[in-house]
């Protein structure tokens, strides 16, 4: 199979991306992390691989837990924006977007998360009605907008310590949760 030759410049953005959700599940404490990878696999460009990725979702989740799991979601597009501005982030957050709207959206429709929404739970395949889509909509924006505004501060905060990590991260271009131990050690407490 020919694997898709990409640029250094791509390169380094998926670098500094995978370096935010890295970041990100370390430091809001959602997983610890096993391998990172810059690699070019089918339709991804690079990943971060948990330790109990299979059993992500069969616990249950507090509401701080899920919020965490939202940063994380966003912190690949956070670091994006961080270092290379508004403008140049990229489609690589797609996937991203869609697993933080689905987490947002049960927060508010599934598990009555949001004070303001009562205990009331919603069906968005059943819900005709406007007012209520507007609602769950504005409380989903919120959610993801406060996720992401934290997620954006990490990224200030540790914007020179994420450089000089994607750096070895283009190097190696894969490491394990040993290696990415040994580079964090000092960086983020545990």
């Amino acid at each position: 199979s020919k694997t898709k030759k990409i640029t250094d410049k791509e390169k380094d953005t998926v670098a500094i991306h995978e370096t935010g959700h890295l970041f990100a599940n370390e430091l809001f404490k959602v997983n610890k992390t096993k391998k990172i990878s810059i690699l070019p696999r089918g339709t991804t460009l690079g990943f971060v691989m948990h330790v109990n990725e299979e059993e992500d979702d069969k616990y249950l989740n507090s509401k701080v837990e899920l919020i965490n799991r939202i940063r994380v979601c966003l912190a690949g597009r956070a670091a994006e924006e961080v270092f290379f501005g508004k403008d140049n982030v990229t489609t690589g957050a797609a996937n991203d977007l869609e697993k933080a709207n689905k987490l947002a959206t049960a927060m508010v429709c599934d598990y009555a998360f949001v004070e303001e929404m009562g205990l009331s739970i919603f069906d968005t395949k059943n819900i005709n009605n406007l007012i209520s889509m507007t609602k769950i909509q504005k409380y989903v924006d919120r959610i993801l907008e406060d996720a992401y505004n934290d997620a954006i501060l990490m990224v200030k905060q540790y914007k020179d310590d994420m450089r000089r990590f994607a750096d070895i991260l283009k190097e190696r271009e894969e490491m394990d949760g040993a290696e990415i131990a040994e580079v964090l050690e000092g960086v983020i407490e545990n």
